[in-house]
């Protein structure tokens, strides 16, 4: 994650988490020692230690910042870079008034992927939950297990995870993704000239909310026809990309639109893993002009299927990179005038039921 950024290009996760009811913003704020510390990648720093290698090593605990407060702003889109090498890769918010509040937590996605970050809020507002109802003895919450620590060292063991390629045709396969192929980059519309500036505390986020009733239709019919609901999201944000394009862009139909879904590493022993990165990536790519053709959508489950049934397997493309690392070729491959996928698209699935054992 740290070979691929740049300070116009920030390797930065976002998420926002909506409270109803009120907030003791002090409890929250003197619950944030404690839970970090089961996540330490979150205070930590990033130093060089021999062949140029990153090595983690112990920071500041961040704070948690007020927004309202004298001085207090989330970054702009163009600031959110952090520099793991000067401050932890965590940044953490709250936007609080009598009845409804946000939690805005910006991190490092070498630190942690999205399912790390919500493991830390979820143990965040366990403690909180505790530390409010301690009093009273209302706390109904199960007691969080301890921190597993053996379990940060073990999930980059890539030993024992075979591909049925050779080293040079995986070299070859990503050379390909990354060098000699390049993705239409997604264009950006003109400002209004006419429009006000955003606030400082907008979070540049759209959101589109199913009600249940459409949600489970959707998935229904995915099932019947031995879809997935991750299928028709994934084919609905290659047509979007296509008719966004036809819009506000100005290339052809050669175009290639490319998607980078990252794709979960994680066992059902990893469910103790503090926050921390433990995905690997699939690129899917479609040229323009085919995204209006009948099987798409059967294209896009076919080859997402092969990556639900070997889903280890995408450790081998971390091989692939750990080798070009050694080497010093990393840089020559990720260079800033690159751009090798239109879009992500993530999927955290459902959320309620991987958390339940901790809310």
């Amino acid at each position: 994650m740290v070979l691929d950024e740049w300070p116009s290009h920030p390797m930065v996760s976002y998420l926002e988490c909506e409270l109803q009811g009120p907030l003791d913003v002090a409890a929250l704020e003197a619950t944030l020692p404690e839970t970090l510390a089961r996540h330490p990648l979150l205070t930590a720093l990033m130093t060089r230690h021999g062949r140029n290698c990153p090595v983690w090593i112990p920071g500041p605990i961040p704070r948690l910042q007020r927004l309202g407060e004298v001085g207090v702003v989330l970054p702009p889109l163009d600031h959110e870079f952090l520099d793991l090498t000067q401050e932890p890769g965590c940044r953490l918010f709250v936007d609080a008034d009598a009845n409804r509040s946000r939690l805005l937590l910006l991190m490092h996605h070498a630190c942690t992927d999205a399912l790390g970050m919500l493991t830390f809020l979820a143990d965040w507002l366990n403690a909180y939950g505790h530390a409010t109802t301690a009093a009273s003895g209302d706390a109904k919450l199960p007691p969080l297990p301890p921190p597993n620590w053996s379990l940060l060292a073990q999930r980059e063991d890539l030993r024992g995870v075979r591909s049925h390629r050779t080293l040079t045709e995986r070299l070859r396969r990503v050379v390909q993704i990354l060098r000699t192929s390049t993705p239409r980059r997604l264009s950006i519309p003109k400002s209004d000239p006419s429009q006000p500036p955003d606030s400082p505390a907008t979070t540049h986020n759209c959101e589109q909310r199913f009600d249940e009733a459409t949600f489970r239709q959707l998935r229904t019919a995915c099932r019947e026809r031995g879809l997935t609901l991750n299928d028709l999201l994934t084919t609905a944000m290659l047509l979007t990309i296509g008719d966004w394009e036809q819009e506000y862009g100005t290339g052809s139909s050669g175009d290639m639109i490319r998607l980078i879904i990252p794709v979960s590493r994680r066992t059902e022993a990893d469910r103790a893993l503090s926050a921390v990165n433990k995905i690997g990536y699939k690129f899917l790519s479609r040229m323009r002009r085919d995204l209006g053709d009948d099987g798409l959508l059967a294209g896009v489950h076919q080859e997402m299927e092969h990556v639900r049934r070997h889903r280890v397997q995408i450790v081998n493309l971390l091989k692939t990179v750990r080798w070009m690392q050694r080497l010093g070729l990393t840089r020559w491959l990720l260079p800033k005038s690159r751009c090798f996928a239109t879009a992500v698209f993530s999927n955290l699935g459902d959320v309620a039921t991987l958390f339940s054992d901790r809310l």
